[in-house]
């Protein structure tokens, strides 16, 4: 839905997560453990990542050193191991900051999508699609990551223990259960959430 959304309100789509995986791709290029954390925030903040906004709906790409790694860092292989880096708050420390200056420098409108948000940006409206954990899971599967339904269900409780440790916010969180509902009622759901959101501000 985001993607059909995004050209309309003139606004490019980051992923937050994208950092993560670009990090997880980098260490195991240079085959560092990803549980080892000082090497990992030491080549955080070597890493020279940058966001190609597109002007198609779809998530920015990933330059690293100037080379595109935007299909590498999106491997069923990258998916199932970025948890463990991103669940490393040191980690997460030094990478924050740079998702949050790569984000205020767009000159444009920006949906950025991925989770712990308030703690990235404290106080933005967040819309949060809830959704069958089952359901959820299935529909990852047959995305173009084909991980398994067992893999999506690990990373999920992965970002929830790390959502308890980060201390997530939800005094700006709308909850919207999409489980039974069409991309284009989904889509809708997001113009309108935007919306009030610019009515708001």
């Amino acid at each position: 839905m985001v993607e059909e959304v995004a050209p309309e309100v003139g606004a490019v789509v980051i992923e937050g997560g994208s950092w993560y995986r670009a990090l997880t791709y980098a260490a195991r290029q240079q085959s560092i453990d990803l549980r080892d954390t000082d090497t990992l925030v030491s080549l955080a903040r070597q890493l020279h990542l940058d966001m190609v906004p597109t002007t198609d709906g779809l998530p920015a790409h990933l330059t690293l050193g100037g080379q595109d790694i935007t299909a590498q860092a999106y491997t069923k292989e990258i998916a199932e191991q970025t948890p463990i880096v991103s669940g490393q708050l040191a980690v997460r420390d030094v990478v924050v900051p740079q998702i949050r200056d790569t984000v205020l420098a767009q000159d444009q409108n920006v949906i950025f999508v991925g989770r712990h948000i308030d703690n990235i940006f404290p106080g933005v409206n967040i819309l949060r699609l809830a959704i069958d954990e089952d359901t959820a899971a299935r529909r990852r599967h047959m995305s173009d990551t084909g991980e398994t339904v067992q893999s999506v269900m690990n990373r999920n409780a992965s970002d929830r223990e790390t959502g308890k440790m980060l201390g997530d916010v939800t005094s700006n969180m709308v909850e919207l259960d999409v489980s039974n509902m069409t991309k284009d009622q989904q889509a809708e759901a997001l113009r309108q959430f935007i919306k009030q959101a610019q009515e708001i501000s």
